[in-house]
């Protein structure tokens, strides 16, 4: 096995693009167009002639590069057509070059399952495999689910399942407090114009009394599995349960499919909790995270950071940002 480190402009796209479309674990996250929408830059490992790969997202921070995981991409990590055992991915992460002196990287959960390192931050995700009748995996969902679902329906919600990406991209900029905003929106534009297109990706949207959009899922579609890439909820649709009605609608539309539904956490509305509620199985994937930086450099950004929070309290600077800038450092 030999591995290598390719420069971006070096990566041969339809020998990556076919590795990740026959590999055992592949997701529409390590496709090199999905990667050229969400990463800053992105580089790769590549096992012989792309046998098995991993892509290497980053940015640069002050005078380092920093590896990182997308927002929409969550799980990333090493890619093949066999079987990934543990061996093979601790190669990969020992070939990743000293020039990244910070690494962040969420390894998809085929890849957890070989290395069980218990040292490692876990995430939850979930799935819901839709091969049996609507009736029968209604019969499962929780009590709350049920009710919250009946609210939706008093509450007369409209659901609209190709919700165009003009309402989307208004709803979101109306809704949306997180930073890079307008990235998000952006990458979510080039995504989904692309795919919705092929008949690959569903925008549910959940219309109010008032014919206001007051919930938003993006789903991604592929042969065997659907992704929930993006939702989000306003505080009307949370009065709603809009959420629980756009689950419980994709749900009715492929069930006796299949198929299986990957959700992630996105944020408080679409979390843990919303997907137990429906009988979502949980598994698990882990982020390793390691400072590279020589120990007396980070001593001088600590000193750095110490004058700067000085010289802020004296010119009543928000503390708001000090987190901030140190996220930024280390």
């Amino acid at each position: 096995m030999a591995i290598r480190y390719i420069q971006n402009k070096d990566i041969d796209y339809k020998l990556w693009d076919s590795c990740i479309n026959h590999s055992l674990n592949g997701l529409i996250y390590a496709n090199s167009w999905f990667l050229d929408v969400v990463a800053e830059q992105w580089d790769a490992l590549v096992e012989d002639d792309y046998l098995s790969v991993m892509p290497l997202v980053y940015r640069r921070r002050l005078f380092f590069d920093e590896l990182y995981t997308p927002f929409l991409a969550k799980q990333l990590g090493v890619f093949s057509v066999t079987p990934v055992k543990a061996e093979k991915i601790k190669e990969f992460l020992e070939h990743i070059p000293g020039s990244f002196k910070k690494i962040h990287l969420c390894l998809n959960r085929h890849n957890t399952q070989s290395l069980k390192n218990k040292k490692d931050t876990c995430k939850s995700c979930f799935e819901i495999d839709l091969i049996a009748p609507y009736e029968k995996k209604k019969k499962s969902y929780s009590d709350s689910a049920l009710k919250h679902i009946s609210t939706a329906i008093e509450k007369k919600l409209t659901l609209i399942r190709h919700t165009s990406l003009y309402d989307l991209e208004n709803f979101l900029l109306k809704n949306l407090r997180v930073a890079r905003k307008a990235r998000l929106i952006t990458s979510l534009r080039q995504i989904l114009s692309r795919l919705v297109g092929l008949g690959k990706a569903e925008i549910i949207g959940a219309y109010g009394p008032e014919n206001e959009l007051c919930s938003v899922a993006c789903f991604v579609k592929s042969t065997t599995n659907v992704v929930l890439l993006f939702a989000h909820t306003a505080k009307q649709g949370d009065l709603f349960k809009a959420n629980y009605l756009i689950i419980d609608t994709f749900l009715k539309n492929y069930s006796s499919h299949n198929v299986t539904i990957s959700l992630d956490y996105i944020d408080k509305s679409w979390n843990a909790g919303l997907y137990k509620e429906f009988k979502a199985l949980e598994s698990h994937y882990c982020c390793i995270s390691k400072n590279r930086l020589p120990f007396f450099v980070r001593w001088f950004f600590i000193l750095v950071i110490v004058w700067l929070i000085a010289i802020f309290c004296l010119t009543g600077v928000s503390l708001f940002y000090y987190p901030y800038i140190l996220s930024k450092v280390f």
